[in-house]
């Protein structure tokens, strides 16, 4: 991925809580400019609530600049859909990149150890099993927005952000390296008429 097409992109690295979206990220975050509701709210001491709304509003500031950048999200909720029609409509290339997680517990355990080790803040264990289920549910509504997917099953230490489709064109491409398809993204497959 390079910054320097002529179209605006628009980066959704999205996943439930604990994901490792912010890992995932990184090495894009010479590129482009990463609108985060975790780093807003760490840096400058607000409530999530808060953070969320400077978060929004940074993402439509860029939108209307039409300048690139990455947007980390659970995509638990639909309000985004309409940010990401308004980039469509503004000529931006949108590409998805869904981390997805086996389980719920999975979710719940990785935000407690990033707490403890005071690398993040601590989210309710019911915020983060609403927020998996309602990711995986809205998922299929932001492919069929995005120019590119690719789900990435990051349930493993072992194989880390490990690559089980990409979507485009209205067509799901399975990696060839990775015969089991995890059930959360078999989920999702099958909610779009895929499998």
């Amino acid at each position: 991925m390079n910054a320097k097409t002529t179209q605006p992109v628009l980066l959704l690295v999205a996943g439930p809580n604990g994901a490792g979206k912010t890992t995932f990220a990184e090495p894009w975050r010479r590129q482009f400019s990463v609108v985060n509701a975790d780093m807003v709210m760490l840096e400058n001491d607000l409530t999530p609530y808060q953070a969320g709304r400077v978060t929004i509003q940074r993402l439509m500031e860029h939108i209307e600049q039409k300048n690139s950048c990455i947007y980390e999200t659970t995509i638990s909720g639909s309000g985004l859909l309409r940010h990401i029609r308004n980039a469509r409509g503004k000529g931006f290339l949108i590409f998805l990149y869904y981390i997805g997680l086996e389980r719920d517990s999975i979710a719940v355990e990785r935000v407690k150890v990033r707490y403890k080790s005071g690398q993040g803040h601590l989210v309710p264990e019911n915020d983060i099993i609403r927020r998996y289920h309602r990711s995986l549910k809205n998922t299929p509504d932001f492919i069929k927005l995005s120019d590119y997917t690719l789900l990435l099953d990051n349930s493993s230490h072992d194989s880390p952000f490990r690559e089980v489709c990409e979507i485009y064109n209205d067509k799901s491409y399975l990696h060839e390296d990775s015969p089991d398809i995890p059930q959360w993204a078999q989920n999702i497959l099958k909610a779009m008429g895929h499998l």
